[in-house]
């Protein structure tokens, strides 16, 4: 769906060690140029998968209607944003390339579509759970609610991002049941999040006072994630299902590459059993 040549380019112009007798750069010098690659890398896979959707690309990137869009371009600075946050948290577990040199079309679009811009999202709301935790900890969604709510919800977003990391490796592994397991992980999140925020929502209320500012942003950016992975599982889950040969099946399962997915689906399938046997604002201050 997405050309490689953007990627090739950034492999193949990636920074190259000095010479002995030459000083390396400072080290904010080399921040800067990562930083400067990944929002170029950002914004051209950004343009090229919104652009794939609208159409043939040399007609839409001339159409003045996307050009002087504000919707596209929110939608634009959105994606965009939570690529390169993703992207970049993933490059400090070095996974933030390709998968392998070989990479197929369909493992490409997994990450770019789906992997990095959902843990793009899971970041920024780690980073607000931390800072809930520290300047609101006795203020929560309600009145009752404690900074032990924002801990479970911190839970639950860092298994999201551990369980993508090990979805990376079953792929750069070619490992076919480890990438089917992700999948359907995945899956059932998306499934279950959407029954909480679903009944969250119509239970507690919109236009409740005790919600505060800080919580619309978090809900908000929940049903950003599940969008990523909604939008990511129907352009590529089948595509990467049928991606690995019968070689690639034999790869056993280990002990290790199920803790994540077991972790994940145990965060956030308890607090649906709770929001549905027992009441909706059970679980909604752990999930916001």
């Amino acid at each position: 769906m997405i050309s490689f040549e953007e990627e090739n380019e950034d492999l193949l112009g990636s920074h190259k060690s000095p010479y002995f007798w030459e000083e390396p750069d400072p080290w904010y010098y080399q921040l800067r140029d990562v930083i400067y690659d990944d929002c170029v890398f950002a914004y051209s896979q950004t343009r090229d998968t919104i652009l794939d959707f609208s159409g043939d690309q040399a007609y839409y990137k001339l159409a003045w209607y996307l050009r002087y869009n504000p919707v596209y371009w929110a939608a634009f600075a959105v994606c965009s944003t939570s690529l390169f946050v993703g992207k970049r948290a993933h490059d400090f577990l070095h996974q933030g390339e390709r998968v392998r040199l070989d990479e197929t079309e369909a493992e490409h679009d997994t990450r770019i579509m789906w992997i990095y811009p959902t843990d793009g999202v899971a970041c920024m709301l780690a980073m607000m759970d931390l800072a809930l935790i520290a300047y609101m900890g006795d203020g929560g969604v309600f009145q009752s609610a404690t900074g032990t709510d924002d801990l479970l919800s911190l839970v639950i977003t860092s298994t999201v991002f551990v369980a993508n990391c090990r979805f990376y490796a079953a792929m750069k592994n070619r490992n076919a049941w480890e990438v089917k397991m992700m999948i359907v992980t995945n899956v059932v999140y998306a499934t279950s999040l959407t029954v909480i925020l679903s009944l969250g929502i119509s239970e507690v209320g919109w236009f409740n006072h005790y919600w505060t500012l800080p919580r619309r942003i978090t809900f908000f950016m929940r049903v950003l994630q599940l969008n990523f992975i909604i939008a990511g599982a129907c352009t590529t889950a089948s595509r990467l299902w049928y991606d690995y040969d019968e070689e690639d099946h034999r790869h056993p399962m280990t002990f290790y590459s199920m803790v994540p997915a077991a972790l994940l689906l145990g965060a956030i399938i308890v607090p649906v059993i709770f929001i549905v046997t027992i009441s909706a604002r059970y679980t909604w201050y752990a999930i916001l």
